[in-house]
Protein backbone atom coordinates (compact mmCIF):
# COMPACT_ATOMS: atom_id res chain seq x y z
CA UNK A 1 0.00 0.00 0.00
CA UNK A 2 2.80 2.31 0.48
CA UNK A 3 4.91 2.08 -2.55
CA UNK A 4 0.85 2.08 -4.13
CA UNK A 5 0.55 5.47 -2.32
CA UNK A 6 4.12 7.15 -3.35
CA UNK A 7 3.49 5.76 -6.68
CA UNK A 8 0.25 7.58 -7.02
CA UNK A 9 2.20 10.70 -5.97
CA UNK A 10 4.35 10.22 -8.58
CA UNK A 11 2.05 9.69 -11.27
CA UNK A 12 0.25 13.02 -10.14
CA UNK A 13 3.66 14.96 -10.79
CA UNK A 14 4.44 15.51 -6.85
CA UNK A 15 8.44 15.52 -6.72
CA UNK A 16 9.39 12.94 -3.61
CA UNK A 17 13.14 12.28 -2.80
CA UNK A 18 14.84 10.10 -0.01
CA UNK A 19 16.30 12.00 2.90
CA UNK A 20 17.61 9.17 5.39
CA UNK A 21 16.71 9.23 8.51
CA UNK A 22 15.06 12.37 9.61
CA UNK A 23 15.82 14.67 12.11
CA UNK A 24 13.35 14.03 15.35
CA UNK A 25 13.60 17.79 16.29
CA UNK A 26 12.05 21.26 14.78
CA UNK A 27 9.68 21.57 12.03
CA UNK A 28 8.85 19.21 9.88
CA UNK A 29 6.12 20.29 7.77
CA UNK A 30 6.00 23.47 5.94
CA UNK A 31 3.21 24.97 3.50
CA UNK A 32 4.29 28.35 2.09
CA UNK A 33 1.63 30.51 0.24
CA UNK A 34 4.10 33.50 0.00
CA UNK A 35 7.07 35.21 1.54
CA UNK A 36 4.80 36.39 4.50
CA UNK A 37 1.73 34.02 4.26
CA UNK A 38 2.68 30.36 5.73
CA UNK A 39 2.70 27.89 8.39
CA UNK A 40 5.35 25.44 10.13
CA UNK A 41 4.44 22.32 11.34
CA UNK A 42 5.97 20.00 13.96
CA UNK A 43 4.89 16.91 15.99
CA UNK A 44 5.32 16.46 19.57
CA UNK A 45 5.93 12.54 19.85
CA UNK A 46 7.45 11.74 16.51
CA UNK A 47 7.54 12.24 12.79
CA UNK A 48 4.58 12.86 11.19
CA UNK A 49 3.55 10.60 9.14
CA UNK A 50 1.05 11.00 5.82
CA UNK A 51 -1.46 8.70 6.80
CA UNK A 52 -4.31 7.79 9.12
CA UNK A 53 -2.23 7.71 12.23
CA UNK A 54 -1.41 11.96 11.35
CA UNK A 55 -4.94 12.61 12.46
CA UNK A 56 -3.78 11.46 15.90
CA UNK A 57 -0.68 12.75 16.57
CA UNK A 58 -0.28 15.29 18.39
CA UNK A 59 0.91 19.26 16.49
CA UNK A 60 2.00 22.56 17.12
CA UNK A 61 2.51 25.22 14.39
CA UNK A 62 4.03 28.55 13.77
CA UNK A 63 2.33 31.55 11.06
CA UNK A 64 5.66 33.86 12.34
CA UNK A 65 6.96 34.95 9.11
CA UNK A 66 10.76 34.14 9.67
CA UNK A 67 10.07 31.15 11.61
CA UNK A 68 8.27 29.84 8.28
CA UNK A 69 10.85 31.21 6.34
CA UNK A 70 13.60 29.65 8.44
CA UNK A 71 12.02 26.43 8.60
CA UNK A 72 11.70 26.45 4.75
CA UNK A 73 15.00 26.31 3.95
CA UNK A 74 15.92 23.74 6.57
CA UNK A 75 13.30 21.22 5.04
CA UNK A 76 14.74 22.81 1.34
CA UNK A 77 18.62 21.76 2.38
CA UNK A 78 17.04 18.12 3.72
CA UNK A 79 15.14 17.81 0.36
CA UNK A 80 18.38 18.89 -1.87
CA UNK A 81 20.69 16.65 -0.18
CA UNK A 82 18.23 13.79 -0.59
CA UNK A 83 18.29 11.02 -3.51
CA UNK A 84 15.03 11.59 -6.04
CA UNK A 85 12.48 8.80 -5.77
CA UNK A 86 11.70 7.81 -9.47
CA UNK A 87 8.94 4.95 -10.83
CA UNK A 88 11.56 2.96 -12.61
CA UNK A 89 12.88 2.09 -8.78
CA UNK A 90 9.38 1.72 -6.61
CA UNK A 91 8.79 -1.10 -9.75
CA UNK A 92 8.84 -5.00 -8.51
CA UNK A 93 12.40 -6.24 -9.73
CA UNK A 94 12.46 -8.56 -13.11
CA UNK A 95 13.38 -12.09 -12.35
CA UNK A 96 16.44 -11.47 -13.97
CA UNK A 97 17.19 -9.41 -11.07
CA UNK A 98 16.83 -12.12 -8.49
CA UNK A 99 16.96 -15.95 -8.33
CA UNK A 100 16.31 -18.38 -5.45
CA UNK A 101 16.95 -21.72 -5.54
CA UNK A 102 15.65 -24.35 -2.84
CA UNK A 103 17.40 -27.93 -2.51
CA UNK A 104 15.98 -30.79 -0.95
CA UNK A 105 17.63 -33.00 1.09
CA UNK A 106 18.75 -36.03 -0.71
CA UNK A 107 18.10 -34.44 -3.91
CA UNK A 108 20.64 -35.66 -6.56
CA UNK A 109 21.29 -34.20 -10.02
CA UNK A 110 22.52 -30.90 -7.89
CA UNK A 111 25.78 -29.42 -9.66
CA UNK A 112 27.74 -26.20 -8.68
CA UNK A 113 27.62 -25.52 -12.60
CA UNK A 114 24.18 -25.79 -12.43
CA UNK A 115 23.71 -23.38 -9.36
CA UNK A 116 26.68 -20.96 -10.30
CA UNK A 117 27.39 -21.30 -14.11
CA UNK A 118 25.92 -18.40 -15.19
CA UNK A 119 26.75 -15.77 -12.56
CA UNK A 120 31.02 -17.07 -12.66
CA UNK A 121 31.12 -17.98 -15.97
CA UNK A 122 32.61 -14.95 -17.77
CA UNK A 123 34.25 -13.10 -14.52
CA UNK A 124 37.45 -12.27 -14.03
CA UNK A 125 37.01 -11.65 -10.62
CA UNK A 126 35.31 -12.71 -7.92
CA UNK A 127 35.31 -13.10 -3.79
CA UNK A 128 34.09 -16.37 -1.40
CA UNK A 129 33.31 -15.77 1.70
CA UNK A 130 32.88 -19.16 3.35
CA UNK A 131 34.49 -19.87 6.88
CA UNK A 132 34.10 -23.88 6.60
CA UNK A 133 37.05 -24.28 3.48
CA UNK A 134 39.67 -25.53 5.56
CA UNK A 135 39.24 -29.99 5.81
CA UNK A 136 40.57 -31.27 3.26
CA UNK A 137 37.25 -32.80 1.50
CA UNK A 138 35.83 -28.75 2.12
CA UNK A 139 39.19 -27.50 -0.11
CA UNK A 140 38.27 -30.29 -2.85
CA UNK A 141 34.87 -28.79 -3.34
CA UNK A 142 36.21 -25.67 -3.68
CA UNK A 143 38.57 -26.85 -6.41
CA UNK A 144 35.47 -28.77 -8.08
CA UNK A 145 33.32 -26.05 -8.04
CA UNK A 146 35.98 -23.98 -10.26
CA UNK A 147 36.29 -26.93 -12.50
CA UNK A 148 33.04 -27.51 -13.04
CA UNK A 149 31.68 -23.91 -13.74
CA UNK A 150 34.75 -23.44 -16.48
CA UNK A 151 35.89 -19.68 -15.15
CA UNK A 152 38.05 -17.95 -17.86
CA UNK A 153 41.90 -17.93 -17.77
CA UNK A 154 43.14 -14.78 -15.69
CA UNK A 155 40.50 -14.92 -13.29
CA UNK A 156 41.13 -13.73 -10.19
CA UNK A 157 39.54 -15.92 -7.25
CA UNK A 158 39.51 -13.94 -3.62
CA UNK A 159 38.74 -16.36 -0.80
CA UNK A 160 38.01 -15.50 2.92
CA UNK A 161 37.82 -18.34 4.90
CA UNK A 162 39.05 -19.54 8.72
CA UNK A 163 40.72 -22.74 10.23
CA UNK A 164 39.51 -24.64 13.33
CA UNK A 165 41.03 -23.37 16.58
CA UNK A 166 40.61 -24.10 20.62
CA UNK A 167 42.92 -21.44 22.76
CA UNK A 168 41.62 -23.57 25.97
CA UNK A 169 44.04 -26.51 24.58
CA UNK A 170 46.58 -24.10 22.36
CA UNK A 171 45.36 -25.83 19.43
CA UNK A 172 45.60 -24.36 15.97
CA UNK A 173 44.69 -25.47 12.48
CA UNK A 174 46.09 -22.44 10.28
CA UNK A 175 49.26 -24.13 9.17
CA UNK A 176 46.86 -27.27 7.80
CA UNK A 177 44.78 -24.98 6.24
CA UNK A 178 47.68 -23.11 4.53
CA UNK A 179 49.09 -26.04 3.28
CA UNK A 180 45.97 -26.78 1.78
CA UNK A 181 45.05 -23.63 0.14
CA UNK A 182 48.70 -23.41 -0.94
CA UNK A 183 48.54 -26.76 -3.12
CA UNK A 184 45.16 -25.31 -4.48
CA UNK A 185 47.04 -21.71 -5.59
CA UNK A 186 49.54 -24.23 -7.40
CA UNK A 187 47.13 -26.63 -8.88
CA UNK A 188 45.05 -23.57 -10.44
CA UNK A 189 48.05 -21.47 -11.25
CA UNK A 190 49.02 -24.20 -13.67
CA UNK A 191 45.21 -23.37 -15.10
CA UNK A 192 45.89 -19.94 -15.53
CA UNK A 193 43.63 -19.01 -12.29
CA UNK A 194 45.01 -17.05 -9.59
CA UNK A 195 43.92 -17.57 -5.81
CA UNK A 196 44.62 -15.46 -3.03
CA UNK A 197 43.22 -16.18 0.34
CA UNK A 198 43.14 -14.60 4.12
CA UNK A 199 41.80 -15.73 7.09
CA UNK A 200 38.76 -13.58 9.14
CA UNK A 201 37.93 -14.99 12.86
CA UNK A 202 34.81 -13.37 12.78
CA UNK A 203 33.39 -14.56 9.65
CA UNK A 204 29.78 -16.37 9.74
CA UNK A 205 27.54 -15.38 7.02
CA UNK A 206 28.74 -17.38 3.51
CA UNK A 207 28.91 -15.72 0.42
CA UNK A 208 29.95 -14.88 -3.48
CA UNK A 209 30.43 -11.47 -4.29
CA UNK A 210 30.99 -10.54 -8.53
CA UNK A 211 31.29 -7.29 -10.08
CA UNK A 212 27.28 -8.34 -10.72
CA UNK A 213 25.93 -9.93 -7.94
CA UNK A 214 25.92 -10.83 -4.43
CA UNK A 215 25.14 -15.10 -3.98
CA UNK A 216 24.02 -16.19 -0.75
CA UNK A 217 25.20 -19.42 0.12
CA UNK A 218 23.26 -21.03 2.91
CA UNK A 219 25.67 -23.88 3.75
CA UNK A 220 28.21 -22.47 2.25
CA UNK A 221 30.19 -24.92 -0.67
CA UNK A 222 29.25 -27.34 1.48
CA UNK A 223 26.39 -28.71 0.16
CA UNK A 224 26.75 -32.27 -0.71
CA UNK A 225 26.54 -35.46 1.26
CA UNK A 226 29.28 -37.90 1.39
CA UNK A 227 29.71 -40.29 -1.28
CA UNK A 228 28.37 -43.50 -0.40
CA UNK A 229 29.36 -46.95 -2.21
CA UNK A 230 27.72 -47.82 -5.17
CA UNK A 231 26.49 -44.40 -5.34
CA UNK A 232 25.91 -43.09 -8.60
CA UNK A 233 25.00 -39.53 -8.07
CA UNK A 234 25.90 -37.25 -5.08
CA UNK A 235 23.11 -36.29 -2.55
CA UNK A 236 22.65 -32.62 -1.90
CA UNK A 237 21.98 -31.16 1.39
CA UNK A 238 19.43 -29.17 2.25
CA UNK A 239 20.00 -25.82 1.65
CA UNK A 240 19.03 -22.59 0.18
CA UNK A 241 20.98 -20.04 -2.99
CA UNK A 242 19.95 -16.76 -3.21
CA UNK A 243 21.22 -15.12 -6.38
CA UNK A 244 20.99 -11.10 -6.25
CA UNK A 245 21.62 -8.57 -9.01
CA UNK A 246 23.99 -5.56 -7.41
CA UNK A 247 22.49 -2.20 -8.46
Amino acid sequence: MAVKALMDLLNAGVELRAIGEAPASGWHLVIEASETVGIAIASLDEIPGFSPHLNRQQLIYNSEPTIVSAAAQHVRSLLQAGSPITLEALQAPTIHAYHVREIADSETGVTYRQLLGEYLANSTWFRIVDPYIRQAYQVRNLETMLQEVAIPVGCAVELITMYDENARYSYSGEADVRQRLDDLQRRLAAHGIVLTYSFDPTLHDRQIETADWRIVLGRGLDIFHPLEPGQSQRRAKQCRIICLRRP
